[in-house]
């Protein structure tokens, strides 16, 4: 629990995560066809971005490494899970790739996991915890009006986000932290991931039968 900061949600995790990490007018590393999300935290804060290039399975860990040396940017903000807008997955052996360049780079992962319950891979934050924050929230994958998000990681910022969270991002109402974590604590948010995870698949299936 120590290691969790709540939020509003997650665009204002990963807001507040960007602010303390790159300040303002920095350098950031994101994936060559980025979020809007990301795009209007980097306006807002006046953040300087750098494309890395992509591939099926999302940034391409050469790429990165290359971005990094030629931009001097030593923070980069990552959508593994379901990328918006491509919807590209990142896989097992791609996240290892990722997370080992960010060790050996010495760089700082900014990871939006908001779908991360929807896949099967652990996130990439959890292969380099101590230089990762982890942004993510119930609204995508439990029920949308519920606006619970949360910031997490062993990034030894997040100490100092938790502290200063209430300059800088609303706080969470006291209703919807009771609903969230009672949803979280009896099970029901599991079971409409689950259900979310075989909607899904069901879509999928018909897609792939009407389209070819």
């Amino acid at each position: 629990a120590a290691d969790i900061t709540p939020c509003a949600g997650a665009q204002q995790a990963l807001t507040v995560a960007l602010l303390a990490l790159a300040g303002r007018g920095g350098d950031v590393l994101c994936e060559a066809v980025t979020s809007p999300g990301v795009k209007a935290a980097a306006r807002s804060l006046g953040l300087r971005l750098h494309p890395v290039p992509m591939d099926g399975d999302g940034v391409e860990p050469e790429g990165l490494a290359r971005a990094a040396r030629a931009s001097g940017a030593r923070v980069v903000v990552l959508v593994p899970a379901l990328q918006n807008p491509t919807g590209a997955l990142m896989r097992a052996a791609r996240r290892e790739s990722v997370a080992e360049v960010v060790r050996a780079g010495k760089l700082t992962l900014i990871e939006d996991d908001v779908y991360g319950p929807l896949v099967d891979e652990p996130a990439v934050s959890a292969l380099c915890w101590e230089r990762a924050l982890v942004a993510s929230s119930l609204s995508k994958t439990v029920a949308p009006g519920l606006r619970f998000g949360w910031l997490a990681g062993g990034h030894p910022a997040l100490a100092e986000i938790a502290r200063d969270i209430h300059l800088t991002a609303w706080g969470v109402a006291p209703l919807a932290s009771a609903l969230a974590v009672a949803m979280i604590e009896n099970g029901s948010a599991g079971k409409l991931v689950e259900r979310q995870r075989d909607e899904i698949a069901h879509r999928q299936r018909l897609a792939r039968r009407i389209l070819g």
